[in-house]
């Protein structure tokens, strides 16, 4: 149904949204991810695909882009109220620090 819907409205950043949290629940995480992208392209202030795109991220282990998909989302005022999101980026730079030694003071 999202994928007809889409047909017509190709530029519905819900649409996308709701697409890429279907395809993440079936673990199809790429098609989720590009999803997610779609949808901050139609619509750049979409903070639910914002930090969904974040959330996937981190599951296929793109750490460091994981990091800085959360500093992107926790900037928002949504974001900034996201005690999990902020639990999953202290997690992201956890990982990045394991990997690729101190974080602090990188910018991504």
């Amino acid at each position: 149904m999202l994928e007809e819907a889409l047909k017509d409205a190709p530029d519905r950043a819900d649409i996308w949204t709701l697409s890429g949290m279907c395809h993440r629940d079936l673990a199809e995480r790429e098609k989720a991810s590009a999803d997610f992208r779609r949808a901050i392209k139609a619509d750049p202030s979409c903070d639910r695909a914002k930090y969904q795109l974040s959330v996937v991220s981190q599951e296929m282990e793109h750490n460091q882009e994981s990091v800085a998909l959360f500093e992107w989302y926790l900037k928002t005022p949504v974001g900034q109220k996201n005690a999990l999101a902020w639990s999953l980026y202290a997690v992201a730079l956890r990982r990045v620090d394991s990997f690729y030694g101190p974080v602090a003071n990188k910018h991504y």
